[in-house]
């Protein structure tokens, strides 16, 4: 057999080495490091409002790993060799991952693909906080499992260029180390973007029924030269248009969609109710300086639909596999170059786009015929 990176955890300063002998000879070697964080723990109470530096984001998400019903584990590294650690939170906490994976459906949330896109790191170790405190009774009825920093390369550059210019939009930082996208790897092995490869095991681990990839776009009108303030490859994102919604899937699971996009709604206009009506009125201010959109608007937030048949050489999960991970859900917030009010908002946001992910995973549960009884939680459904 062999032991995979996110199978083994080590404590601080320790590294492993494994060797596998073919006929008392060393073929080959392999050490698997120690988790970039010290072994005392203090569990995770309070998320900062700031953005998180990528040796931060690992400190607390391995203080989150300390909460209850969590595993902080070392799911790989970036190019520049930084961890990537993700977050399982199950219920039971220690039971067997096949099982547990073949039981409930499972919510695969990644954070930060784009660097400059800062608000979901935040989001997702708060969703991780929630779920293992006042919110664990649904983890009774899925799995959730939370990557808050994807590309922690692009966030280092991100955080050295924010320091001089805070309220830039930065897309310099917006990719990786090698300026490409970080989801041009997840399906090559021997791709040297790394960081590409954990989305792809965290899938292949646990067979993820939705897929939330948290995003963002930019927070102020755009300004670049000889453009006319019209980003080049951007032109719908010039203006902020609010918490934006887009579903992406094949066209066997259209109804199935549709239920998630009422749920999330209903969920959002409840729990944020003073950013819904912000991001109605963004939307009108949208369309009267920039034009009309393919977006259909329920309860005023915008959704967008990305339809497609299955393509076996897709990066997307839903397109790709649909049979087996049927929606993906990217998560648009108007994060880039804000100050630290709009950033709390929108980590807000974010949080009660993930709050209605899971909801519509309970309610698709209830509509087949599941008992779900939350002790304690109030249900919008």
């Amino acid at each position: 057999g062999y032991i995979s990176s996110w199978e083994l955890t080590l404590p601080h300063g320790v590294n492993l080495e494994i060797s596998a002998v073919v006929d008392d000879k060393i073929v080959e070697k392999r050490t698997l490091p120690a988790l970039p964080v010290h072994a005392e723990l203090s569990t995770l109470e309070e998320v900062p409002r700031h953005n998180p530096t990528p040796p931060e984001s690992a400190d607390l998400t391995w203080r989150a790993g300390a909460l209850p019903y969590t595993h902080a584990i070392l799911a790989g590294h970036s190019y520049q060799d930084r961890p990537i650690l993700a977050l399982e939170l199950t219920y039971p906490s220690r039971a067997s991952q096949r099982k547990l994976a073949l039981w409930k459906p499972t919510i695969l949330i990644t954070a930060r693909q784009h660097a400059n896109e800062i608000s979901s790191t935040n989001a997702a170790l708060e969703t991780a906080r929630n779920l293992a405190t006042t919110e664990h009774e649904y983890l009774k009825y899925m799995n959730v499992i939370l990557v808050p920093m994807e590309n922690p390369d692009g966030a280092y550059l991100y955080s050295k260029l924010a320091k001089q210019n805070p309220k830039h939009l930065l897309h310099a930082a917006r990719y990786t180390a090698l300026g490409a996208d970080m989801q041009t790897a997840i399906w090559q092995t021997d791709h040297p973007l790394t960081e590409g490869r954990v989305r792809r095991s965290l899938w292949s681990k646990w067979r993820p029924l939705v897929h939330v990839n948290d995003h963002g776009y930019a927070g102020h009108e755009w300004q670049q030269p000889f453009a006319g303030t019209v980003p080049y490859l951007f032109p719908g994102w010039s203006l902020p248009m609010g918490a934006v919604t887009i579903m992406m899937h094949t066209p066997s699971y259209e109804d199935l969609a549709q239920r998630f996009e009422h749920t999330i709604a209903s969920v959002f206009n409840d729990l944020e109710p003073d950013i819904a009506i912000e991001t109605s009125k963004a939307l009108q201010q949208w369309k009267r300086y920039v034009g009309s959109s393919s977006a259909h608007v329920i309860s005023g937030l915008p959704f967008l639909e990305i339809v497609n048949e299955k393509d076996v050489e897709s990066m997307v999960f839903s397109q790709r596999h649909p049979s087996i991970t049927h929606l993906t859900v990217v998560t648009e917030l108007p994060d880039e170059g804000v100050d630290p009010e709009q950033l709390a908002r929108c980590i807000r946001a974010h949080r009660a786009q993930h709050e209605g992910v899971i909801r519509a995973v309970l309610a698709e549960l209830k509509r087949q015929g599941k008992q779900v009884d939350l002790q304690g939680l109030q249900l919008f459904l």
